[in-house]
């Protein structure tokens, strides 16, 4: 039965005219698809995905879809927890902010002792100018210092992959790019 209104549904897609002038919803239909599977898309009949609800879609369904669809990725951590959303969501998940939190093990902006009350997550490469929400581009940082950021008081560039802040040059006249060492010493 799943099957069958799967099929129904993609044939109601396939079939949706341009004639039609009311407001119709496109609907979404969400597919995974293992990464091996995409790796070697030069043999499609290796290419299988598995529907939202469990339904298993063959080469052909599943490459029709891929083609017309939209695409987003969600990449899961080791215990399912989603760690990469790109720009299929704006904010970070709890996991994302978990592993976020640990890797920098607190605020990056040298010397800030900012309660964790105080902690909010940034996009290093901003959402406006298209990063993504993954853990790879987020940064913790206080209140106060998110804002010096987006107000451009206080520069964020990427060393290693890991954000480093550059304070304002009457600070730090060498303008040397750095991160909070505080929480290191405990």
């Amino acid at each position: 039965m799943p099957q069958r209104r799967l099929n129904a549904l993609i044939a109601a897609l396939k079939n949706r005219g341009s004639s039609r002038t009311g407001k119709t919803v496109a609907p979404r239909i969400a597919i995974h698809i293992k990464l091996g599977s995409l790796a070697d898309l030069k043999n499609p009949d290796n290419l299988t995905s598995i529907s939202a609800h469990g339904v298993k879609l063959g080469p052909a369904d599943t490459g029709q879809l891929i083609c017309q669809g939209e695409i987003f990725r969600v990449i899961f951590g080791p215990d399912g927890q989603p760690l990469d959303l790109g720009r299929s969501e704006r904010f970070f998940t709890e996991a994302m902010k978990r592993a976020i939190f640990a890797r920098d093990r607190g605020r990056i902006v040298p010397g800030c002792t900012a309660g964790p009350e105080m902690l909010e997550y940034h996009h290093d490469t901003w959402w406006e100018h298209g990063g993504g929400t993954s853990t790879r581009n987020g940064s913790c940082l206080c209140r106060a210092h998110h804002h010096a950021i987006h107000a451009k008081l206080l520069t964020l560039v990427s060393m290693g992959g890991l954000a480093h802040i550059i304070l304002p040059k009457h600070l730090d006249p060498p303008q040397r790019p750095r991160r909070n060492r505080i929480h290191l010493a405990a």
